[in-house]
């Protein structure tokens, strides 16, 4: 009898320590989401993923592990969280340094139906002086931290495969100024011969204090997103036939600038 109890209240301990595992990890589960802010030049588009209050990271373009243009949440990070809640879903990230909020949040319509609302809003003494709207919440609880893009994106049209290599240091100059800019692009080839079709770049001018992109070749097209200091820039490019590139610059919908560059040095050069 005396040890039928003690296995009784050792199943129960046990049964204890699995619900309170299992809460635990309901509370600390990552929850994460695509968002897409709207630009002129089409969406900027970043990975936002939440671990808890205070702790959160934010991935560029979506397009794999943490690079350059990753950003990180704490004092000594890109952003803080000023605002979470899982239930129902709310969060607001600050970014201190160019006076940015991205807020997000889930309401309800007056037919009980549940959505998300967010927007990015840039201030000065507060008084909102620049405000671009999210295109698209795709949020999910629980999701892994790199495993989401395949899953939300299914909607999107499939990717070319590059028509050439884009890897290098390209010299730009804007249209109508002359000005200069340097834009160094990332692009490795695997061992089978096969050109990759995500990218790295830096993007290095007086237009823009955003260095660090993260993007993708489809076809002919480069496009390339970044995100620093919770400021969205584009930039699109198309090669050409001889070889240059050609693109444009979008900060935010306040500026807008075309270019043309020529390659400086690429991998294959001596």
């Amino acid at each position: 009898m005396k040890k039928w109890k003690i296995g009784c209240i050792g199943v129960l301990i046990v049964l204890g320590l699995l619900v309170w595992g299992i809460s635990l990890l309901s509370v600390y589960a990552p929850t994460g989401g695509i968002v897409h802010i709207q630009t002129p030049g089409g969406p900027v588009p970043i990975k936002v993923v939440v671990f808890d209050s205070k702790w959160a990271h934010i991935e560029v373009g979506h397009t794999g592990p943490p690079n350059d243009a990753s950003l990180s949440s704490g004092y000594r990070g890109d952003f803080l969280m000023t605002d979470f809640k899982r239930s129902p879903m709310r969060i607001e990230l600050e970014f201190p340094r160019s006076n940015v909020i991205l807020k997000v949040e889930e309401v309800i319509d007056d037919e009980g139906e549940k959505r998300l609302e967010g927007y990015w809003k840039q201030t000065e003494k507060d008084a909102a002086v620049k405000k671009l709207q999210i295109t698209r919440w795709h949020w999910m609880a629980g999701a892994h931290w790199f495993d989401q893009t395949t899953e939300i994106l299914e909607d999107e049209p499939d990717m070319d495969q590059p028509k050439g290599e884009v890897d290098g240091r390209w010299s730009v100059e804007f249209e109508g100024s002359g000005e200069k800019a340097l834009l160094d692009i990332y692009q490795w080839v695997s061992m089978k011969g096969e050109i990759r079709t995500t990218i790295d770049a830096e993007f290095l001018s007086y237009r823009t204090t955003n260095r660090f992109f993260a993007g993708r070749v489809d076809g002919n097209l480069v496009r390339l997103a970044s995100f620093d200091n919770g400021v969205p820039v584009l930039v699109h490019a198309e090669l050409q036939s001889d070889g240059t590139l050609k693109g444009d610059l979008w900060i935010g919908d306040w500026e807008h600038h075309s270019w043309a560059a020529t390659r400086e040095t690429n991998k294959n050069d001596p």
